[in-house]
């Protein structure tokens, strides 16, 4: 459930895509079968301080069919707030660092009353990072805290909206990768997969980080199970 800046989000445009990987329970990790699904919101523009051009905010939400109940329901996840990834961090050591919003199952807000069956994401205002509650937003991330702030939205704006067609598909099978915009195909592609930053289906100025590093790193197409050691599914949706 996303829940913008309650009637101050000034540049909430943006042209969303999705994926989603499936992990096995194979030897030796035996970690259990679970799935990954990962939204990428891609925003025309940040238009708070510092803004730029084309947004790479993303959440990934890791899930596992529960047979007691019959459900499936949210074991952990990871919310993107100004992340920044680079080798060696992106896929081999840290992770994304630079968001004190990244989070693997804690704390999470339940709007329907369930617990593990979908969370809410409060997005900062203009700025478009994701948080698991109102105090992390207020509190800010590692590196853009002082420009951060989700003005005490009281209202949900609905969920992420997935489209069939949208769906990018995985390092090993892409579906998708450079892409023209839905709303002008006269605007400049962008690549998912291939691409060396993310301008937001816009002609000039500056440009956010891909989503390349993302999708390659341990928040979503690999498993991170000891120092020094990980596990990239070759499953893909």
């Amino acid at each position: 459930m996303i829940r913008f800046s309650n009637g101050t989000e000034k540049c909430p445009g943006g042209e969303a895509y999705w994926a989603a990987k499936f992990f096995d329970n194979l030897e030796p990790y035996n970690m259990g079968d679970f799935a990954r699904i990962a939204y990428l919101m891609a925003y025309y523009t940040d238009c708070g301080s510092l803004g730029h051009n084309g947004d790479s905010e993303f959440i990934q939400l890791t899930v596992t069919f529960d047979g007691a109940s019959k459900h499936w329901k949210i074991i952990n996840g990871w919310y993107g707030a100004h992340a920044v990834i680079g080798q060696p961090f992106g896929n081999s050591i840290l992770g994304p660092v630079g968001s004190n919003s990244s989070t693997w199952g804690r704390e999470f807000e339940w709007p329907s009353g369930r617990r593990y069956s979908y969370p809410r994401v409060w997005v900062s205002k203009n700025k478009h990072a994701n948080y698991r509650s109102l105090n992390a937003c207020d509190s800010g991330g590692v590196f853009e805290g002082a420009f951060e702030d989700c003005a005490n939205g009281t209202v949900d704006n609905g969920r992420f909206r997935v489209w069939s067609g949208n769906n990018i598909g995985s390092a090993h099978k892409p579906m998708k990768d450079c892409v023209p915009s839905m709303k002008s195909t006269a605007s400049p592609v962008e690549c998912f997969w291939s691409g060396s930053d993310f301008g937001g289906w816009q002609a000039s100025g500056g440009v956010a980080s891909p989503y390349r590093p993302y999708l390659n790193s341990i928040v979503y197409g690999c498993f991170f199970v000891t120092a020094g050691m990980q596990w990239c599914s070759r499953w893909g949706m």
